[in-house]
């Protein structure tokens, strides 16, 4: 068999295919192991919207005794979406100028714990017995929050709640989340593009690879063009979902490796 012969034949697609499929995986542990993947989003819903009527009526809206404009839930969930796992972790959860944070409710999804306070932060809000709040202390606690981790597992989310509002506007309220853990890139991902809780640029790009992997399985093996063109169709149609499915597979096995 000559080297054309050779190169035609299944067997060199198939050691071709071998060689390159380990080739990008080599390649895709080592860009994979270099950064360290936190990914956040954020979702905002009005509870309550102060207003006046003369002729229907007026809804007021408070905080305590204190009235405000409107009411807001946002909910901010931070994922580990890397094959990590981190030690003593800190996330600084803020606001824009405009948002005013008043309560909050946090938890480790899925466990019985909550995130807590870093130390530095509740030493800074520590106030005695007796005394008021300053005004350096009530303008950090309405704009910011300070939070310590001290593990936070592959694959764990953590989810933070807090009752906030807008006193100036009726805008959407501004959060935003950050840390400087060593090695780690904070990404924001907009919730309203994820599947099966997998990004959708993610499953999209997966989706296609793998419809490209059948459209050439289906050129060397199947016969039929009615059969090739019906099974591409397919795999074409749910290619996101099937780009999820792979998603999902590859972090269980690869988290399942790594123990």
């Amino acid at each position: 068999m000559d080297v054309s012969e050779f190169l035609r034949s299944n067997l060199a697609v198939s050691i071709i295919s071998l060689f390159a499929g380990a080739l990008i995986t080599a390649l895709a542990t080592k860009l994979h192991g270099r950064t360290k993947k936190l990914r956040y989003s954020t979702r905002t819903e009005r509870l309550a919207l102060a207003a006046d009527d003369p002729l229907f009526g007026s809804v007021r809206v408070s905080w305590g005794d204190r009235p405000v404009r409107n009411l807001y839930m946002a909910s901010v969930e931070i994922e580990n979406a890397s094959a990590h796992d981190f030690e003593s972790v800190d996330l600084k959860i803020y606001t824009g100028d405009e948002t005013v944070l008043l309560s909050e409710r946090t938890a480790v999804v899925g466990t019985p714990y909550v995130v807590d306070w870093s130390h530095s932060f509740r030493a800074a809000l520590a106030v005695a017995p007796g005394a008021a709040p300053t005004a350096e202390q009530l303008a950090r606690y309405v704009h910011s929050r300070d939070y310590h981790v001290e593990v936070f597992n592959r694959g764990q989310l953590l989810r933070f709640n807090y009752l906030c509002t807008r006193p100036t506007d009726d805008a959407q309220p501004e959060v935003f989340v950050s840390t400087q853990l060593k090695g780690a890139k904070l990404k924001y991902q907009v919730r309203s593009n994820l599947m099966l809780g997998v990004p959708l640029q993610i499953a999209a790009a997966r989706g296609l690879i793998l419809a490209m992997v059948v459209v050439l399985l289906c050129g060397l093996y199947l016969r039929s063009v009615w059969a090739a063109s019906g099974v591409s169709m397919l795999v074409g149609l749910f290619a996101q979902l099937l780009g999820c499915i792979e998603y999902k597979g590859e972090r269980w096995l690869r988290n399942l490796i790594a123990g």
